[in-house]
């Protein structure tokens, strides 16, 4: 009865967020439609616009592309290597299998739940829960290399808007109490939650020089696939300047990173119409913007996923050396 209860609540509790996201994506699918529909651009087929791209001496620019995909997932293996490793000497190996058949399982289960079992797949059972700590941390940085470039990227396209030079100093403030607050009270708090004295002892022995060189690697991985977008937004022809692209594809990313989606289908929908919805202020034609925004999905989610698959059978049979 009381398993029961604790899974109406969470059910409950989830619930919103689902329709919310569900919202979003019927949103984001219908807009691109909408957009799209009586354009002439549309009666040239997928395959079509790629020999337009071949035959403008265009290709490189995909093949280049391609060529990242190894790179991007390598860091993001390299990033979760790095942070384990004070927890459990995780090899490079092992760290590439668990990456990858993390995405194969997110594609399918959704994110957190994904990524989380396939990373913890070389990972012994004492460790395991020491594991989620560095995991949390990896997830964090991306996410603020990610937000950092966004408003980078704004502020290069719109401007700085006058309130947000009040915003960082009350952002200091928030986080200097936050902190003081946290010190003061820590106590009862580890009294009130033991298991996150667990993972705040996890946390401190992680030494800072490990953390600053996962950052580096974020930022590496971040400069890897925005790259990659760029690439093959030069082949679908999708031509303004060097830094207005770039910038559009930091909103891009951003909007992506903090708009709820399903994750459990590579966050599709949201991007697209962010991309449609921002390069369309250029002038650009539509479906190139669709067709390279779809084209790094299947770059970066669905040719890692069936990788991932492959290598599938270990979560079932984990060894360990």
């Amino acid at each position: 009865m009381k398993d029961s209860k604790r899974y109406f609540f969470n059910y409950n509790k989830g619930l919103p967020f689902f329709i919310l996201k569900t919202v979003l994506f019927v949103g984001a699918v219908g807009y691109i439609f909408w957009h799209l529909q009586n354009k002439t651009a549309l009666h040239k087929g997928f395959w079509e616009t790629l020999s337009i791209g071949y035959h403008h001496h265009q290709l490189p620019f995909l093949l280049l592309a391609i060529l990242l995909i190894p790179v991007n997932w390598g860091l993001e293996a390299k990033r979760w290597q790095t942070l384990v490793f004070p927890f459990y000497p995780l090899s490079y190996k092992h760290a590439v299998t668990g990456v990858l058949s993390g995405v194969a399982a997110s594609f399918f289960t959704g994110k957190l739940l994904g990524l989380t079992g396939g990373r913890l797949l070389h990972i012994p059972k004492g460790h395991k829960t020491k594991a989620l700590i560095p995991l949390g941390i990896s997830h964090f940085l991306l996410t603020l290399v990610t937000a950092i470039a966004c408003m980078l990227g704004y502020g290069f396209l719109y401007g700085i808007p006058t309130s947000t030079y009040y915003l960082f100093p009350l952002l200091i403030v928030g986080m200097s109490c936050s902190f003081y607050l946290f010190k003061k009270y820590q106590g009862w708090l580890f009294e009130k939650k033991p298991h996150w004295k667990v993972q705040w002892e996890v946390y401190t022995r992680i030494p800072k020089r490990i953390v600053m060189k996962a950052w580096w690697i974020s930022i590496f991985r971040y400069l890897v696939f925005l790259m990659q977008f760029y690439l093959v937004l030069l082949f679908f022809s999708v031509n303004i300047d060097f830094l207005h692209t770039i910038a559009l594809i930091t909103m891009i990313f951003g909007i992506k990173t903090f708009v709820p989606t399903f994750s459990a289908i590579g966050d599709l929908g949201i991007r697209e119409a962010s991309s449609l919805y921002l390069f369309q202020q250029y002038g650009i034609e539509e479906i190139g913007v669709i067709y390279a925004s779809l084209s790094l999905w299947l770059l970066n989610i669905l040719f890692p996923t069936l990788v991932g698959l492959l290598l599938n059978h270990s979560l079932l049979k984990p060894k360990h050396e």
